[in-house]
């Protein structure tokens, strides 16, 4: 499988924040600086992760983001399906065996 620049990045910033200090807020730029990751198109691919439930985005001078739940609890699935949208399949099978759907 061949991974989206997006959540090629996702990955390492999900990870990235995943070995800081629990529920310690990590600046973008940190996360950016790390992995060299232009800023701009991190905070992109964040912004996604935050609607998913992935991540909070926590505001102010301390302010950066940190998981949502435990990350233990987050798969790889999660994480590029938060930045790419729903990739599972869904195949309703009928009894004569033809299939719909992917």
């Amino acid at each position: 499988m061949k991974l989206t620049r997006a959540s090629s990045y996702a990955l390492h910033a999900m990870v990235h924040i995943a070995g800081e200090k629990p529920n310690t807020p990590i600046a973008s730029h940190e996360i950016a600086q790390a992995h060299d990751i232009p800023e701009r198109f991190l905070l992109k691919v964040l912004k996604p992760l935050v609607s998913a439930g992935l991540l909070y985005s926590v505001k102010g001078p301390h302010g950066g983001y940190r998981l949502a739940r435990p990350a233990n609890q987050i798969s790889v699935l999660d994480v590029i399906e938060g930045v790419e949208g729903p990739i599972r399949g869904h195949t309703n099978f009928h009894a004569n065996g033809a299939s719909s759907g992917l």
